[in-house]
């Protein structure tokens, strides 16, 4: 086994994503720069919840994050930034939301524009990553979009725990 690494993703959120988002690849690569001088274990988060999210989590977004990726030679993985896990639950999501920010439930209060953001089956993750792939405009939309869950499938296997080993689950502790 590989020794733990402390694995950092940087996805619509981060600096670098706000950068993109901004349309400023000049400043992505260089807020970039500057994460890789601290942390060896960097990859960039390509989320896609389709519509037009504020967030940065649009197809057309994702795809732009994907394509500068590409152009920086930067490990990118494909994840849902999931919050809920069935689709139906994302008004429950909202509500503990406001509870949680002691704000009025409200269109204005609520940072998601699609119930996107649940726990997808396999496929419904390689239809994601398809449309990402044809948006990047990057290598054909195939292969594109296997690489994709390729890389990310392979950092998936890097961060599994041994319930046993990683957390000393089964053991006695004094």
């Amino acid at each position: 086994r590989e020794p733990s690494r402390l694995l950092v993703l940087l996805g619509p959120d981060s600096d670098v994503g706000r950068m993109l988002a901004r349309r400023r690849p000049d400043l992505a690569t260089l807020a970039w720069q500057q994460w890789r001088a601290g942390v060896p274990a960097l990859w960039c988060e390509v989320v896609n919840h389709r519509g037009s999210d504020q967030a940065g989590r649009s197809a057309p977004f994702a795809g732009r994050m994907l394509g500068w990726a590409h152009e920086q030679q930067v490990e990118t993985v494909l994840t849902n930034a999931v919050r809920y896990a069935r689709r139906e639950d994302a008004p429950v999501a909202d509500v503990l939301d406001a509870a949680r920010q002691l704000v009025p439930l409200d269109l204005r209060h609520i940072d998601r524009r699609t119930g996107e953001g649940y726990l997808k089956s396999s496929a419904q993750m390689g239809q994601v990553a398809a449309e990402v792939a044809r948006l990047s405009g990057v290598g054909t939309e195939r292969s594109t979009a296997k690489a994709l869950l390729v890389a990310t499938e392979r950092l998936a296997q890097q961060c599994v725990l041994s319930p046993v080993d990683d957390l000393g689950i089964g053991s006695v502790h004094f």
